[in-house]
Formats: structure tokens, sequence, C-alpha cells
């Protein structure tokens, strides 16, 4: 419906100088080259700076198409980055757990910071608990940074690590690995459930 209204709008734009030359010189088939020229001339003048506004216009409307569509993409590319990632990197948690691995896990999590047996078993795991750390911080900034997303971004380290794990290895990370500025990233689409 707008494009047609356009479309009406710069058609009377258009034919507005022809039917004001016409009203006021008349029109028809003129026998002098004079008046031809003097026609080509008046309607020259006034269709000059009518279509070059128009195609200014036409420019600024698909440079900013462009620009629209290379953030998108942009975003789109980021996406499939991270979700990758995070995917890449529960993967690779998963792949090192066995029973005793994640007893342990739910152990740590229910420690206190410095204690000995933290210590210990923060050393024993550290490497999923670094792994754990990159899909923190992956987690946190696209919550920031794509909050209408971030169900789909937390649900793949679910899907391979379950809720549970997710939440044991968030509190261990974050009680034993982190300054006591940083927060937990909450599950909370999970917590029903």
């Amino acid at each position: 419906m707008k494009e047609k209204i356009w479309v009406v709008v710069i058609g009377c734009f258009l034919t507005l100088p022809i039917v004001a030359y016409a009203y006021q010189f008349g029109f028809g088939l003129w026998e002098s080259n004079r008046e031809w020229g003097e026609m080509g001339s008046a309607i020259g003048g006034l269709y000059t700076p009518i279509l070059s506004i128009l195609t200014l216009i036409i420019l600024v409307k698909q440079f900013q198409l462009q620009k629209s569509m290379h953030n998108h993409e942009q975003r789109a590319t980021s996406r499939e980055i991270v979700f990758g990632m995070v995917e890449k990197y529960a993967t690779k948690i998963e792949s090192m757990f066995t029973q005793e691995v994640v007893d342990e896990l739910v152990v740590l999590a229910e420690l206190e910071k410095n204690e000995p047996e933290a210590r210990r078993l923060i050393s024993k795991h550290l490497d999923i608990l670094t792994l754990w750390a990159s899909v923190h911080a992956y987690l946190k900034n696209y919550k920031k940074q794509e909050p209408r997303i971030i169900v789909d971004l937390a649900s793949v380290a679910v899907l391979h690590l379950t809720f549970n794990m997710c939440a044991t290895l968030e509190q261990a990370f974050v009680t034993h690995m982190c300054g006591p500025s940083e927060e937990r990233f909450e599950y909370w689409f999970m917590n029903n459930a």
C-alpha cells in the first residue's frame, strides 16, 4: 500500500511541470524550432532538480537498506560463531564426564571458597572449569548483546550437559574461580522445569 502511494505521489510530482507549462503556454505541435527549444528548456529546467532530488532520495534509501542488510549479516555470522563455540566447549566438557567427575563437581559447587577440599577439586578439574569459563563468558556477553536469543544459546549448553550440570558448573565456577563481583548466569527459563 505504501509503495502505491509513493508511485502516485512521484507520478503527480513528475507530471506537474508538464501540466504547469501547458496551462501557462498551451500545448501543441509547434512549427518553429525556437518554440520547441523554449519548451524543452523550460521542462528541462524544472525536471533537472526534481530528478536530482529523487535520485538523491533513492541513493539514501539504498544506502540505509545496504547498511541494515550488512548489520543483519554480521549479527547472523556472529550468532553462528558463538553458537558453534558454545557447542564445541559443551561437547568437550561432556566428553570428560564420568560419574566420579560429576559427583566431584557437585561437591565442589557446594563447598565454600578456599576450603582445602575445594582447592584439591579445582586443581583436579581445572580443564573442565577452564572450558566452562569460556561458556560462561559467551553466555554473559550474549545476554547483553542479544537478549532475545539468549535462551537458544543457553539451551545449547543444556542440551549437552543437562540443566542441573550447567547450574552446578556455573555455581562452582563463580564461587571458586571468579572475583566477588561476578554474578552467576541464571538459567531462569528452566527454573520451573
